[in-house]
């Protein structure tokens, strides 16, 4: 398959990124041109089957820009980014960076090609009553996650084309601007994609003092409860997930999701 990219672009490939990722394999590479580009092979999976058509869409705006694409072979070949650490920035400067990303990313017309976010979520309430019953954790929380997936994928008005999975390990560089990378596209409320903020500014230990939320909901104009809420469920989703094979993740992911519906009220 490296072989086959680099005839079909051109390509002079070198060694894989290393530590790699986790469902793809990516290698920075050149052009008979001398542009630096990547390459990027996907192992087959329905998180990154839009993956490309969410690009296409967004065109450079917001997100790494897609050069070629081969749906056969779940190719892609993306501009070369700079090294970005927009975590090790601190929330400061983060915060309103992935905010801004995120307002561009909303901002771009909805592709055909992309799930919604009700097909995304569609199984989750089964797996939900199923295995949770494995957990020690409290009822009312997962019933709550359960009661959200089940009444809110489908009760929006505006929907847009989201991101995914924006957290700050998925931003690089590009001439001093901020720039998002693995997508996860899907359409639906602008309030499903704050979720890997609202982690982040979440403390499962002190919940209360949650100043940052009170920055995303200005800045983003999204209810507050339904950011918090769609934040339950993914981390609900998260914890059952983790549990067979990581029952301390689990337990980690299941504690936030508390901390959102103690926020809740």
């Amino acid at each position: 398959m490296v072989e086959a990219a680099a005839t079909r672009w051109d390509l002079e490939i070198g060694p894989p990124f290393e530590p790699g990722g986790v469902t793809s394999w990516v290698a920075p590479a050149s052009t008979v041109s001398g542009v630096d580009v990547v390459l990027k092979i996907v192992v087959p999976h329905e998180e990154a089957a839009a993956e490309a058509a969410g690009l296409t869409a967004w065109d450079g705006t917001g997100a790494v820009r897609l050069l070629g694409h081969d749906a056969d072979s779940w190719t892609l070949l993306l501009e070369r980014l700079g090294p970005g650490d927009l975590e090790a920035a601190g929330p400061t400067v983060w915060l309103p960076a992935m905010l801004d990303l995120l307002a561009d990313l909303w901002s771009a017309p909805v592709p055909d090609g992309v799930p919604s976010v009700a097909d995304v979520v569609a199984p989750w309430p089964g797996l939900m009553r199923s295995r949770s019953k494995a957990a020690h954790w409290d009822a009312a929380v997962v019933d709550l996650a359960i009661e959200i997936l089940d009444g809110w994928p489908g009760g929006v008005t505006d929907p847009v084309l989201m991101h995914g999975d924006l957290h700050p390990e998925n931003v690089m560089a590009r001439d001093g601007e901020w720039v998002s990378i693995d997508p996860k596209p899907m359409v639906g409320d602008r309030a499903f994609d704050l979720r890997q903020v609202i982690r982040a500014v979440v403390d499962p230990n002190d919940p209360r003092p949650a100043g940052p939320l009170a920055d995303i909901v200005a800045a983003t104009g999204v209810d507050r409860d339904r950011a918090l809420g769609w934040t339950l469920a993914v981390q609900v989703e998260s914890a059952i997930w983790a549990l067979p094979h990581d029952p301390a993740e689990a337990e980690e992911d299941y504690r936030l999701a508390a901390a959102c519906a103690d926020l809740l009220g």
